[in-house]
């Protein structure tokens, strides 16, 4: 007999020569693993956890050498940050935001779902966001807090597997280092990011949970962070990860701890529809609305990809709004992955059942990465390649750590250099421009393989020193990848927009603006967008593809100005998407995730509020049905051109009531004569209807009715009809232009009062959720204390009446 962590098996006599038993700690198996050694064990151990995220975090500054905004780069720049700040404010101010009507297609809050507005910790984030100086200095230790929080989160998750303390150090150093979460959530993707990095807590939490007498206070916390950050990746990561512990707890056919499973995943449900019901009910007028799965190819990989995801600068066809070839290495996961080849099946095969929840998660998120890029609302679904590269990385470090005992022969370093072969070869064939630094590659990779294999070749228990030095040699290896990664590919492959780092910069434009404003023009193509690689030369896709504006927008069909590369002259006259909030100007063209379909249609505008030039024709243009020009239904006092693609002759020339305010060098500005005001009132009334504004709020409005025709009349507001709009005293009409709210007025309501309200769609449903999420949590988090209490009492009562009868 053979004893193998806590399991027993039956050894033939050719095992009994080629497998030693085990001299090492016994697994303590999942109920008691929190459990932490007495005297120098615990020191050191508490020790590795400190290194991790220190080391985690010079790795993670690598980058700032070469780039110092590394961490402040498209979405966070254009969208992430500003929305922050917005929030702060609003915050600060004493508002808890549901609509703005000014902000019309971005001004929907819970439907856009990613303001994070029922998350404690991102409302934290908003408040102090507004009170930064610098964006880039603020977003950037925001980042770095959240890459320490996930490596110190995978440690102590591959600690509950009774990883050794310096292994466990070497999969917190690696796992946020991976490609993605390196060069697309960490610099452009905060939301992301964030979700992620908590992941592993509820995960470890979740685990802790099922033990006997475990509070599951701690997975309640994280799992309502996760959820109400609003990213749906972080929500479906978190259900595979209580997928994955109920299937292993149900195999072990554990049933109390199997309940407690379901019993998160109640509480996951409850606030899942909290964060995104709204959405849900308000898809039918955006975006979102589309139910069919394809495949577009854009953010999706393949099995090949996957299988050299261990080449730290290998680079592969994974198209994106960069054109077809992907110019970063966003499929990297570890640098050890071919390793693989060290570990011993004969050995660890007895013990599988201890990694089964890891294997599901793994599956589960390669499956998204693999799978097709649209599904209905979710898209992307390489935005599960850091949940591959966690639950890679933790099952990886465990099935080593169980193979250290083992002899390790020379096949199995030839494995791993084959492995390292292989997957080189598949990206060359990808891409041959990178085939010297493929050389290059291969070479370190084989001599770090090489350090590790004679640190483990040997049978028998392992020596302190030898664990260190594994330990060390995999943590070196992964800060050296990354080292290697930022001075090949600098930064993100997405947009950079190069916005102004101080907030006051961000005052500067439009200082005469009146009332609700609308830019009419594209800032992103005056600037050229920033190349990230320094190996492009066999890229041979559409150059119109490599636009994120050609690509994602429909903008109409006009040859813009050659784009320049100095901008900083640009953000003294304009902004784009999200930066307006941080202005003091009221601007309409803000950043959305969902986009209300037609407005957007009707006003040519993309997901970052970016219009076509032809647009100013429109606006002036009198509307079917209501005999008023466009801009006067938006309530627009102040008209902001962007000259590149905006022709002299008609910037020059502004409409009757409508004057020059400024002439600069990229932009002009028009302002009314006589200003009609901010939106979300009364723009247009039909004939013999007249109506009194008695009160306006962002979600009311209530009129006066003076006079009503005997056919009665209606009455049209600046409000995009979004879904939850109700009317007391009328009933709602049929949609002005299909996107504005308008409001039959009987003429049974002369002399009274007519009210419209703005309630999110299921709100009912949204608070009861919410409700009995908390009730919830907090009732299962009651009765386990009171248990507890119990079982001790019980506990002491019996060691005392034992003393007595002894």
């Amino acid at each position: 007999m053979s004893v193998v962590g806590h399991r027993t098996e039956t050894a033939s006599s050719t095992e009994r020569a080629t497998v030693p038993v085990v001299e090492r700690p016994q697994s303590r198996g999942l109920r008691s693993w929190w459990r932490m050694p007495a005297g120098h064990a615990r020191r050191s151990a508490a020790l590795w956890a400190l290194a991790t995220p220190a080391v985690v975090l010079l790795a993670a500054c690598l980058p700032l050498i070469g780039t110092h905004d590394f961490y402040f780069w498209d979405d966070t720049e254009i969208g992430g940050f500003p929305l922050y700040f917005h929030l702060g404010e609003l915050l600060r101010a004493g508002t808890w935001p549901v609509l703005d009507p000014g902000m019309w297609m971005g001004g929907n809050f819970l439907a856009e779902g990613q303001w994070g507005l029922w998350n404690p910790m991102i409302l934290a984030i908003g408040v102090a966001a507004s009170a930064a100086n610098s964006a880039i200095v603020f977003t950037t230790l925001l980042k770095l807090v959240f890459l320490m929080a996930a490596a110190l989160g995978a440690f102590l998750l591959a600690r509950s597997y009774n990883v050794r303390p310096q292994l466990a150090f070497a999969a917190g150093v690696a796992v946020p280092l991976n490609g993605f979460t390196l060069y697309m959530d960490a610099p452009d993707w905060a939301s992301g990011l964030m979700t992620w990095s908590m992941l592993p807590y509820a995960w470890l939490a979740l685990r802790r949970s099922t033990a006997k007498n475990a509070s599951p206070v701690a997975f309640l916390v994280v799992a309502y962070l996760i959820v109400t950050v609003g990213y749906v990746q972080g929500t479906i990561g978190l259900c595979l990860v209580l997928l994955a512990v109920g299937i292993d707890r149900l195999c072990a056919r554990d049933w109390r701890a199997v309940q407690r499973v379901s019993l998160g995943a109640v509480f996951v449900v409850l606030l899942g529809i909290t964060v995104y019901l709204p959405a849900m009910l308000s898809a039918d007028v955006t975006l979102r609305s589309n139910d069919e799965v394809l495949n577009t190819g854009l953010l999706t990989a393949d099995l090949g990809g996957l299988v050299s995801s261990g080449i730290p600068t290998a680079v592969f066809a994974v198209s994106g709004w960069w054109g077809e070839w992907t110019t970063t290495p966003m499929l990297y996961t570890t640098w050890f992955l071919p390793a693989l080849a060290f570990v011993s099946w004969t050995r660890v095969r007895p013990q599988l059942a201890e990694v089964r929840d890891v294997a599901i998660v793994l599956l589960g998120a390669a499956m998204f990465v693999v799978g097709p890029s649209d599904a209905g609302a979710l898209r992307y679904p390489m935005r599960f390649m850091p949940y591959v590269a966690l639950a890679g990385i933790i099952g990886l470090l465990v099935l080593l750590d169980r193979s250290l005992s083992a002899s390790t022969g020379r096949s199995a370093l030839g494995g791993a250099i084959g492995l390292v072969l292989l997957g080189s070869y598949i990206s060359y064939s990808q891409r041959p421009s990178v085939g010297g630094i493929m050389l290059w590659t291969i070479l370190v990779m084989a001599l770090g393989l090489l350090v590790v294999w004679l640190l483990v070749r040997r049978s028998g228990a392992p020596s302190r020193t030898a664990t260190v030095g594994l330990a060390l040699v995999l943590a070196a290896g992964s800060v050296l990848s990354v080292a290697a990664q930022t001075a090949l590919y600098p930064a993100s492959p997405t947009d950079h927009y190069d916005m102004p780092e101080q907030i006051e910069g961000y005052g500067k434009p439009l200082p005469v603006a009146v009332n609700d404003v609308l830019v009419i023009g594209q800032p992103s193509e005056i600037f050229n967008v920033t190349t990230t690689s320094r190996f492009d030369d066999d890229v041979t896709s559409d150059p119109d593809l490599t636009s994120a504006v050609a690509a994602k927008s429909r903008l109409a069909d006009r040859e813009p100005e050659p784009p320049r590369g100095d901008v900083s002259q640009l953000w003294d006259e304009t902004l784009i998407a999200n930066t307006w909030l941080i202005n003091d100007a009221s601007v309409m063209n803000v950043y959305s995730i969902i986009q209300h379909e037609a407005f957007a249609d009707s006003l040519c505008m993309n997901h970052r509020g970016e219009t076509c030039p032809d647009l100013l024709g429109w606006l002036f243009t009198r509307q079917r049905g209501v005999s008023t020009a466009l801009v006067d239904l938006l309530s627009v006092d102040t008209l902001h051109l962007l000259k590149a693609r905006v022709p002299e002759d008609k910037r020059k020339a502004p409409p009757l009531g409508w004057s020059v305010a400024t002439d600069g060098q990229d932009s002009v500005t028009w302002t009314r004569d006589e200003p009609v005001g901010p939106a979300g009132g009364v723009v247009w009334t039909s004939r013999g209807t007249s109506v009194t504004e008695l009160e306006r709020t962002a979600r009311t409005v209530r009129l006066k009715v003076d006079d009503v025709p005997a056919a009665g009349g209606q009455a049209v507001f600046s409000r995009l009809n979004w879904p939850g709009y109700s009317v007391t005293g009328g009933t709602l009409a049929e949609p002005v232009n299909d996107f504005l709210v308008a409001v039959d007025v009987p003429v049974s309501t002369e002399g009274g009062i007519v009210e419209l309200s703005f309630s999110p769609p299921g709100w009912t449903t949204v608070r009861a959720s919410w409700a009995l999420a908390l009730v919830l949590g907090l009732g299962w988090s009651v009765t386990h204390l009171v248990l507890a209490r119990r079982r001790r009492r019980r506990d002491a009562d019996a060691r005392a009446h034992f003393s007595c009868s002894a």
